[in-house]
């Protein structure tokens, strides 16, 4: 999708015991994704590059330039602008539902079903004068948009591929919740899995969308 819109895609991978490489600035780029890992969004005393990423973040929307938060990255943003970060608060792994709590051109309507793929405990409440864009009965902000950034709390971008990459990293396995197995979670993915694509292209084109209209306003 972004090939075929001309944009050229930077990878940038943070682990513990990495040398940061999180940049300083957002100006450089025509848009921002923040993925997610294992951590939690406050943990900079583990983790010290969660505070250049949400000070990236907060870069990022002061100057308009679009940002996608997905699972942690949702959750750095929201705690970058305002938002409370609640560790432990829920537990959501597996295949879900969420509301659509507002009209947006990322998800669709208001009061359609969506169904996603969770993978996380903590989760946050909405940064103030944010759009809550979707909900669950367990984590109220499932989604939310705020300026010229879009947090989602679940995975947009799984693929079958990816789930299979996911399910043989043992870390991944044992924080499986009791109940669940992997067969489990590939059977439920099969069965959602046209509609999660769905989701997912409609959100990350409406990015890549917000991406190429920044890098013409800005010339680049």
């Amino acid at each position: 999708m972004a090939q075929e819109r001309g944009i050229r895609i930077d990878t940038l991978l943070v682990s513990a015991g990495t040398k940061s490489h999180v940049p300083e600035s957002a100006t450089p780029y025509d848009g921002i994704v923040l993925m997610g890992g294992p951590m939690g969004a406050l943990d900079d005393g583990l983790y010290p590059w969660l505070l250049q990423e949400r000070e990236l973040a907060r870069n990022a929307v002061r100057d308009g330039i679009p940002i996608l938060g997905i699972c942690l990255g949702h959750q750095l943003i929201a705690v970058a602008l305002g938002a409370e970060l609640i560790a432990g608060g829920v537990e959501e792994i597996g295949i879900g539902t969420v509301s659509l709590s507002a009209d947006s051109p990322e998800l669709g309507a208001a009061g359609e079903q969506l169904p996603v793929l969770h993978w996380h405990r903590d989760r946050v409440t909405a940064p103030p004068s944010a759009s809550v864009l979707a909900s669950s009965p367990e984590c109220p902000v499932q989604a939310f948009r705020i300026g010229s950034a879009v947090g989602v709390q679940f995975h947009v971008e799984l693929t079958r591929s990816l789930l299979r990459t996911w399910l043989s990293e043992p870390a991944m396995v044992n924080d499986l919740p009791s109940g669940l197995t992997p067969s489990d979670l590939t059977t439920g993915f099969a069965e959602a899995e046209r509609k999660l694509a769905a989701a997912g292209t409609s959100l990350i084109g409406k990015f890549l969308a917000d991406v190429v209209e920044s890098r013409e306003r800005n010339g680049w």
